[in-house]
């Protein structure tokens, strides 16, 4: 078939020692038609460096369409078919310039399929972007500081009792406590100890939910024994 297509004689075939290109009846073929056998050593593959180089090239290239392409290794062979055809369409060196193609068949290739633009870009990976609707925080929002202020509407200490809109109920509050901690004589009025420390009080103030509906506000005087 190579002498068929390009008209001229076949000198000499180099193989890999293959039985193919043994057995059969091929040998004395080539002898019949004076074409010198020459067979490589097995085990050195830089006697046919020529071809080795080239198996190089294409599993290179076919390895690099393959994984930018995304292709499972099943589609091995379809991407060194394809690495091959554009070898051949491409100019090559040692033929100065010319297309392989072109070489074989002694005339001009059809380049109108051949597309000369080349992706020089580098692939950027996709990255996974959250499709959640993300709100600002609220950690300082005025609306929330002014919650945590009034804390449901108890205050925390006597000064917030009094500046509360509420400051009257509390007021009554902190009398009645005070008239019962007077009636059951909860303490007596005696000097200081020297070497003693007196325990500080604080007030405690609750809104106590009635089962009628209504508040009742509550006001408790406790002393901090923890100080």
């Amino acid at each position: 078939m190579v002498e068929t297509e390009t008209c001229l004689k076949v000198k000499c075939l180099r193989s890999d020692n293959g039985g193919e290109y043994i057995d059969g009846g091929f040998n004395e073929y080539c002898a019949t038609q004076g074409i010198r056998m020459e067979k490589t050593i097995p085990g050195t593959p830089q006697q046919n460096g020529v071809v080795e180089r080239m198996n190089r090239t294409l599993n290179e290239h076919a390895r690099s369409m393959r994984l930018h392409a995304g292709l499972p290794k099943n589609f091995w062979a379809d991407a060194v078919s394809t690495t091959t055809y554009l070898i051949n369409q491409g100019p090559s060196v040692p033929m100065e310039f010319k297309l392989p193609e072109e070489v074989w068949s002694g005339g001009e290739e059809d380049k109108e399929n051949v597309n000369s633009q080349v992706d020089l870009s580098t692939p950027v990976a996709k990255v996974r972007r959250s499709s959640r609707n993300i709100r600002p925080s609220q950690r300082y929002s005025p609306v929330l500081n002014y919650l945590l202020l009034t804390d449901g509407g108890e205050p925390e200490c006597y000064d917030e009792a009094l500046q509360d809109e509420n400051s009257s109920k509390w007021e009554l509050a902190m009398k009645d406590e005070m008239d019962s901690l007077l009636g059951n004589q909860t303490w007596e009025l005696t000097e200081l100890p020297v070497g003693k420390k007196d325990l500080h009080n604080k007030w405690v103030y609750r809104i106590k939910n009635e089962h009628d509906g209504s508040k009742r506000y509550k006001a408790r005087l406790v002393v901090k024994g923890f100080q």
